[in-house]
């Protein structure tokens, strides 16, 4: 095995927003498992870590086979309600990252258009959606024998999780944001269409085809996010493709928690200035091992 070498927040009263997340998080908790964030410590700025061993992954793996296990031991009702749940909380945490604070129910009303609510109470019902289908799109992809990561499916993603006015694929930004939440460097308007490419070309490498899932995962979001190449859409479509790629190796999802986006973007913000992927190798090693913590917890080993 090879070593491993969006835009304005909804509330920026980072307090408020903290116990908005804890009470909602109890309130999900009830009804669906729970995202651990124990362990996850963001790293000094100057300081690059180690490289994650061969060792550190068999033990990951290991408890991977331990959760397969337990997925393939239910039956196909509990399976299928599992799923339902953890694409709830799915969606719970990933529009927490972006600064969209969502409750249980408009998600759950969203996702199941038999739930009746009146559309007052779910204003981000059509993003939900789409975002839906985006991880529809990356499961069914993942699941093929022989997964094809191409430019293509990056931007049929985008197009799929992203609405738009006109309902027209939205095209590179030709500008620099003016107001973001993500604050590393990005790419400058006018190289984005070369680097994307460059991207392109990357993926369909050896290079890339040899890397462990862990680091497929990581370089390629950082790539993605560094480059930003959408003024909207391009932190859920890099980390969709993330997913995507670390489904395809065995992994479970990568269910980042909203309450952890402040160490995620740090990690982002000294890879990118680094220019490596070990910040987000690690963050994602531990978001994945503390995930199946939450799912042992839940159901035993």
């Amino acid at each position: 095995m090879p070593s491993v070498k969006g835009y304005v927040p909804v509330r920026h009263d980072s307090r408020h927003q903290r116990a908005f997340y804890k009470r909602h998080s109890l309130e999900i908790k009830e009804k669906i498992l729970i995202i651990s964030t124990l362990g996850t410590v963001a790293m000094p700025k100057n300081i690059e870590p180690p490289p994650i061993n061969e060792d550190q992954l068999e033990e990951l793996e290991s408890r991977i086979a331990q959760y397969r296990d337990i997925i393939e031991s239910m039956d196909p009702q509990q399976r299928e309600k599992f799923q339902e749940v953890l694409h709830v909380i799915w969606c719970y945490h990933e529009f927490g990252i972006e600064g969209v604070v969502l409750t249980d129910l408009e998600i759950r009303s969203a996702l199941h258009p038999r739930i009746i609510s009146s559309p007052a109470l779910i204003p981000h019902y059509d993003e939900v959606r789409a975002y839906y289908k985006g991880l529809q799109i990356i499961e069914k992809e993942s699941s093929k024998k022989r997964m094809s990561v191409s430019m293509n499916l990056i931007k049929e993603i985008h197009n799929t999780v992203t609405i738009t006015p006109d309902g027209r694929p939205l095209p590179y930004r030709k500008e620099m944001p003016l107001h973001r939440q993500y604050h590393h460097e990005l790419t400058p308007p006018e190289k984005i269409s070369y680097k994307m490419r460059k991207v392109g070309d990357w993926i369909q490498s050896t290079t890339f085809k040899k890397y462990h899932p862990l680091i497929k995962a990581a370089a390629l979001h950082n790539k993605l996010m560094a480059i930003f190449p959408w003024s909207k859409g391009s932190g859920p479509v890099a980390r969709l493709v993330a997913n995507m790629v670390l489904l395809h190796g065995g992994y479970p999802p990568l269910i980042i928690p909203a309450v952890e986006r402040q160490v995620y973007y740090e990690e982002l913000s000294k890879d990118v200035e680094q220019d490596t992927h070990l910040h987000m190798a690690h963050f994602f090693f531990s978001t994945v091992d503390n995930y199946l913590e939450s799912v042992f917890k839940r159901f035993g080993r």
